[in-house]
Order: C-alpha cells, then structure tokens, then sequence
C-alpha cells in the first residue's frame, strides 16, 4: 500500500472539501490553516484577547488567533509534506493594522 499524499494547506474549505471528501483516498491533510492573508504573515505577533473571546466557534477562534500570533510558519516547518496548497481566496480580505502587527480582517474578525 502506497504512503498518502501529505498536504498542508493554506486556505479555505473550497481548497481543503475535495480531499477531505474524496473517495479515491490517497491523500492526507497533515494541518489546515484559514482566515490568513499572506500580507499579515510576516508581520510581528499581536493577540487580542478581547477579539478572540467575542469569536463563539472554537474552530473560527482558532483560526483568527493563529493569524494573530503569526503561528502559521511555524506549523510549515513543524509538519512534513509533500504539497503546499496556497489558495489565495482570503487576500479578498482586508487588513487591519495594529502597532506593528498587521490582522486579517476576516468576516470572524469582523463580527468580533
């Protein structure tokens, strides 16, 4: 039996569905991150704590805090796989921009 496919995928479910649904297997989705915009990955770390507590989703929390604690580099270089998928549907957002740390303005962190 072959190893899956292993794939990190920095995007949104329209990128993630397919291999989750997929019935021909293969495939492994070793981490998952949304709600990110490329333009705030490198900015420096800034968690707002009042923000986060007004997201009701644990998932949608998650997600927004690890836009703000810049951990998706992290997740790269701690994870192994064998395709990036990058799908750039979230630079639709707009960005926020607090000291010297730069949020994505998601529609999570919009409600907030």
């Amino acid at each position: 039996m072959e190893c899956p496919i292993k794939i990190f995928i920095l995007g949104s479910s329209v990128s993630r569905d397919p291999f989750e649904f997929s019935e021909v297997g293969g495939f492994e989705i070793v981490d998952y991150v949304a709600r990110t915009s490329i333009a705030s990955l490198g900015a420096q770390p800034f968690v707002d704590e009042e923000i986060l507590a007004n997201i009701k989703s644990t998932w949608q929390r998650k997600m927004v805090f690890c836009d703000m604690n810049k951990s998706t580099y992290s997740k790269l270089r701690g994870k192994e796989f064998d395709i990036l998928l990058i799908d750039l549907i979230d630079e639709r957002f707009g960005l926020a921009i607090n000291e010297s740390s730069i949020y994505t303005v998601s529609t999570e962190f919009k409600k907030a």
